[in-house]
């Protein structure tokens, strides 16, 4: 992973060791999660047992996996915005401005696709994409693809994994039934992804308020369920192009879904014909290539015996590299 450099891909700049049990991964500092900024909109239903989430839902765990993304925050808004070290735009979302598509929900859906290209193209699974491994960079929000701790290999057949592996409720159905999988399963995760975006709810939660977790898990794996279930008691307010784009991915057949390349021309396609229909918002967007500068400082996490924790320090990097790919 530290030889990936693309502008949607959480920079990875290198390992440090205490020379003990400690084990750390320096990344480039990013501001906010994607969940957290779902999480802040009026629209949301809040965390905890407010948003239909149960613990049996939880990601998986995984004695090899470190953390490349900061904790979901259970902070009130006030509390997160000044985390967000007071930046204008941070402080606006952080204290409930609501979310619109085109800008900035469907900008966001278009970085992560363009991410997720990069990566199949690299062949690497990530098999975790959900708007918690979602980072954002303010004051633009550019969004990069962040914890790689469950991705695995996706070069060859024989490397194709049967393990059950990621967040349940974004799980695709032969995930849940341990068969042979690929990219495709990473396509099922970013529909679901657009269903959380579009709701503001994580997908199944009005399921999940009537059934069993695991009912529902076999009932989606048996694919008589799926993300788009029942959405419209959720009133998603995406555009109708990105709607179609999540049906797409949320195929049962995985020769179905579209690859990641095909995504990114589908999302562009529905952002430009958002912004024809004049509903852009005003606020500021930087380019594709990512926010300037947001190498500059890096951010240390601690790891060890298998598990990760936030180390104290922090330090200051002199250059990021600049030699970025693009999709």
């Amino acid at each position: 992973m530290l030889s990936l450099r693309h502008p949607h891909i959480l920079l990875m700049i290198g390992i440090t060791s205490d020379r003990a049990m400690n084990h750390g991964i320096v990344i480039e500092l990013m501001d906010m999660s994607l969940a957290a900024l779902l999480e802040a909109d009026p629209r949301g239903s809040g965390n905890g047992s407010r948003n239909g989430s149960r613990p049996e839902l939880e990601r998986q765990p995984s004695s090899s996996s470190p953390r490349g993304s900061p904790p979901r925050s259970s902070q009130p808004p006030g509390a997160e915005a000044g985390r967000l070290g007071g930046t204008a735009l941070g402080m606006t979302y952080a204290l409930g401005m609501p979310l619109e598509w085109v800008w900035p929900m469907c900008s966001i859906a278009l970085d992560v696709a363009r991410g997720m290209a990069y990566l199949h193209e690299n062949q690497v699974l990530h098999r975790d994409l959900k708007p918690a491994n979602v980072l954002l960079k303010l004051p633009s929000l550019v969004a990069k693809v962040a914890d790689f701790g469950a991705s695995r290999d996706a070069s060859s057949e024989s490397s194709m994994t049967m393990s059950m592996a990621g967040t349940p409720v974004f799980m695709a159905p032969e995930v849940l039934r341990q068969e042979r999988y690929g990219k495709e399963a990473d396509v099922w995760s970013y529909g679901g992804l657009l269903v959380h975006c579009a709701t503001r709810s994580p997908p199944y939660k009005n399921l999940l308020q009537k059934q069993p977790a695991f009912a529902l898990m076999q009932a989606v794996a048996n694919y008589e369920l799926s993300p788009l279930t029942h959405i419209e008691t959720l009133e998603p307010d995406w555009t109708p192009e990105v709607a179609a784009l999540a049906g797409q991915c949320c195929q049962g057949s995985q020769k179905e879904r579209p690859p990641f390349v095909e995504i990114v021309e589908q999302m562009g396609a529905a952002l430009e014909a958002a912004r024809s229909s004049g509903n852009a918002s005003s606020a500021p967007r930087s380019s594709s290539v990512g926010s300037r500068g947001c190498g500059s400082r890096l951010r240390m996490l601690s790891i060890g015996h298998g598990s990760s924790r936030r180390s104290k320090c922090s330090t200051e990097a002199s250059s990021r590299p600049s030699n970025a790919s693009k999709t």
